[in-house]
C-alpha cells in the first residue's frame, strides 16, 4: 500500500476565507470605534456648551447679587427682551453694567462703566467690555422681568420689557446655544433670579 502523506499548511482557499473574515472583523472594529469617538464628541460638546452657559448664568448672578436701587434722574434697572442695564457696587464703587448681544461679533457681551461717567454721559470708550460667551457658542439671550401679582402672591406677572422706576421682582433669563452638528439636538438653559431690593441713597 502507498502511504498517505500527512498535509501541512494552509491551502490558498483557507488562506482568502481568513483574510476575508480578518477584513471583515477590522471593518467592523474601526466602524464601532468612529461611532464611540463621534458619540464621545458629541457629549463633550454639549458638556462645554454646558459649562458657558453655567459660567455666564454665575457671572450674571452675581451682578445681580450685588445689584443696588440708586435714585437719580435715570432708571436704576433697564430691561429690555435681549438686554439689560443695572447699577452694581463693586470694589471701584457704584459702577453700570450692561448685558447685551454685540452687532458686529454676536457674542453675549459684559459692559461696565462708573457711575459718575455715565451721569456725565461720558462716551462709549469709557466703557469696559468683556466677551461672556463667544459667537462660537452663544446664539441668544432673552430677559423676562417679573413683579408680585395683588391677587395671587404665588404666581408673578412677567414681561418682556422694564421700564419702571423700581426694581423688578425676579428676573428669568434663558440662553441658547449656537446650533450645529457637533452639538446635535439644540441646548438651552433658564434660570430666574429673586432680585435684592437695597437702596443706596439719592444722587
Amino acid at each position: 500500500m502507498r502511504s498517505q502523506k500527512n498535509r501541512s499548511g494552509f491551502t490558498v482557499v483557507e488562506m482568502i476565507l481568513v483574510v476575508v473574515i480578518s477584513s471583515l472583523i477590522a471593518v467592523a472594529a474601526y466602524r464601532i470605534f468612529a461611532v464611540a469617538a463621534k458619540a464621545n464628541e458629541r457629549v463633550q460638546s454639549r458638556i462645554d456648551v454646558y459649562r458657558a452657559l453655567d459660567t455666564a448664568f454665575y457671572v450674571i448672578e452675581g451682578d445681580f447679587n450685588n445689584m443696588v436701587r440708586y435714585s437719580f434722574e435715570g432708571q436704576s434697572f433697564a430691561g429690555e427682551k435681549n438686554s439689560i442695564r443695572m447699577i452694581i457696587v463693586s470694589d471701584a464703587g457704584l459702577e453700570v453694567v450692561w448685558y447685551f448681544i454685540s452687532g458686529t461679533k454676536g457674542s453675549l457681551v459684559r459692559s461696565r462703566q462708573s457711575m459718575a461717567d455715565f451721569v456725565s454721559n461720558q462716551k462709549e470708550e469709557s466703557h469696559r467690555q468683556q466677551v461672556i460667551i463667544s459667537r462660537s457658542t452663544f446664539r441668544d439671550i432673552q430677559f423676562q422681568f417679573g413683579y408680585l401679582n395683588s391677587v395671587d402672591v404665588d404666581n408673578p406677572i412677567w414681561t418682556t420689557q422694564w421700564k419702571q422706576k423700581e426694581l423688578p421682582f425676579l428676573v428669568r433669563v434663558r440662553m441658547d446655544a449656537a446650533q450645529s452638528k457637533k452639538l446635535g439636538n439644540a441646548i438651552s438653559a433658564q434660570r430666574t433670579f429673586l432680585i435684592p431690593h437695597g437702596e443706596w441713597g439719592k444722587l
